[in-house]
């Protein structure tokens, strides 16, 4: 007779199972409440004594276009007719983000090339803005980032934020929990 097999196993194994599956559901629980997007929902979305880009949940003023950004408020329900609006500033973090992979992806792959495009000349100050993000993030601006190196996004993030809105406005964990959704 196998282990399994015993009477007395037999008779405790739906608590075994139960006990099993419980500690799975504990072990898990961060991943299945993100996949199933539980998590709390940080919004400043149209508080209208904000900056656009706080009240939009949108930290990188990304532009309107036809990206189906997780998180995005559909345009036909948007207030904002120029730029992106989240349901949660998570979303919006997590959309910097990704476009910032992007951009790397792209090869614009220094803070002064992912500058020169994310602020041309034509509508900012490109070069005072390549001097805050370097300056703020303590990263040479011709340095090459990978997609990949969370550290290096994080401090690019969090300065780009705190350009784009006159403030500074993503936290480390703001910038974690985006980093855990893409």
């Amino acid at each position: 007779m196998t282990w399994y097999q015993q009477p007395h196993v037999r008779k405790r194994a739906p608590l075994l199972l139960i006990i099993v599956l419980g500690g799975l559901v504990l072990v898990f629980w961060k991943q299945i409440k993100t996949k199933l997007k539980l998590s709390t929902c940080k919004s400043y979305l149209n508080q209208k004594d904000l900056v656009r880009g706080l009240r939009n949940n949108n930290p990188g003023n990304i532009r309107r276009g036809n990206t189906a950004w997780e998180g995005k408020i559909p345009h036909d329900r948007s207030e904002d007719k120029a730029f992106e609006q989240f349901e949660c500033w998570k979303w919006g973090v997590r959309a910097m983000v990704k476009l910032l992979q992007t951009y790397i992806h792209r090869k614009n792959d220094t803070i002064r090339k992912i500058i020169s495009t994310w602020a041309p000349p034509n509508e900012n100050n490109t070069a005072e803005y390549i001097r805050w993000v370097s300056q703020q993030s303590g990263i040479n601006a011709d340095v090459r980032i990978a997609k990949t190196d969370k550290d290096k996004l994080r401090k690019i993030t969090k300065a780009m934020a705190w350009k784009e809105n006159g403030r500074e406005c993503v936290s480390d964990e703001d910038f974690n929990e985006a980093w855990n959704l893409i």
